[in-house]
């Protein structure tokens, strides 16, 4: 009897639905490779060995715990916090290093630039600080919780 050939079986076809989907995946992580260049604000933690401590720990809040409607009523309460030097207020709507950028920044008369109209996720509202004419960008994330500060740039005017 002459030895027969393999039988070559067919593999169902993909659906269109699978494909679509690996398609979006892949443009989102390749837009995610493609931010800007600022350093990221987002907290990082370093593993280090700390000395055995008797003292209870304490820890600071682990983000924004207040969140508010609209990213314009965000920055404000930032800029209010900002304007009486409340840092705990001010760690209510911001991140951490958002605050510290923020009450960093020397107070004073502020232009306002205005906010984008915060249809997506993310928003950025800006402002001139009158008495040396930098820039203050306050960036917004709406999260679950609503709209919070995630990122504070201070830098000089652009000529």
């Amino acid at each position: 009897m002459p030895p027969t050939a393999p039988r070559c079986t067919r593999r169902p076809a993909t659906p269109p639905l699978v494909l679509l989907a690996l398609g979006v995946a892949l443009v989102a992580m390749l837009v995610a490779g493609c931010g800007s260049s600022s350093p990221s604000t987002s907290p990082t933690t370093e593993a280090t060995s700390a000395p055995a401590s008797t003292a209870p720990a304490t820890t600071a809040p682990a983000g924004p715990t207040v969140g508010f409607p609209t990213n314009d009523a965000a920055a404000q309460h930032l800029l209010d916090a900002w304007r009486t030097h409340d840092r705990a207020a001010a760690l209510q709507s911001a991140t951490a290093n958002a605050a510290t950028t923020m009450l960093a920044v020397p107070v004073g008369q502020l232009n306002t630039r205005g906010c984008d109209a915060g249809e997506f996720t993310t928003s950025s509202c800006v402002y001139r600080l009158l008495t040396n004419q930098y820039e203050i960008r306050i960036d917004l994330e709406k999260r679950p919780i609503g709209w919070v500060v995630t990122n504070v740039q201070y830098s000089p005017p652009t000529p």
